[in-house]
């Protein structure tokens, strides 16, 4: 119940954004918890790009997306698993990722309701800016 309020603030808060011009557009794509790398996991080139841009900003993922080792004994395989947060909100301008959140970086844990509350900052920013 707790995790549908607070997906149902965010995308509150997103639609709102979207409504006043801010953003283009909302998109949601739901996942399971984990993503395997070894059967052909259609989130896992998502996880690859949100990891990427993590990499060249110089913050992590972690804990959000956790790596961990998954060994089967019954089939005998083993294969990396990624942990997939609940919500995460990854924005993008023109293709690129411009933002994940959650991360961890030089100022410490961000969190989804960060980014957006950074997000509608530069918003109000850029409309004093353009008055």
């Amino acid at each position: 119940m707790a995790t549908e309020k607070r997906r149902e603030t965010i995308l509150g808060r997103l639609e709102a954004l979207r409504v006043a011009g801010a953003i283009d557009d909302v998109t949601v794509t739901y996942w399971f918890r984990q993503a395997s790398s070894t059967d052909g996991d259609p989130v896992m080139p998502s996880v690859v790009a949100l990891e990427a841009w993590a990499d060249d900003h110089d913050v992590s993922l972690e804990p959000a997306f956790e790596h961990h080792a998954r060994s089967n004994w019954f089939t005998g395989t083993n294969d990396d698993v990624v942990s997939l947060p609940v919500i995460c909100l990854a924005l993008l301008a023109g293709g690129d990722i411009r933002a994940v959140y959650p991360h961890v970086g030089p100022t410490g844990y961000q969190s989804v309701m960060d980014g957006i509350d950074t997000l509608e900052a530069e918003t109000s920013a850029e409309r004093y800016s353009s008055a």
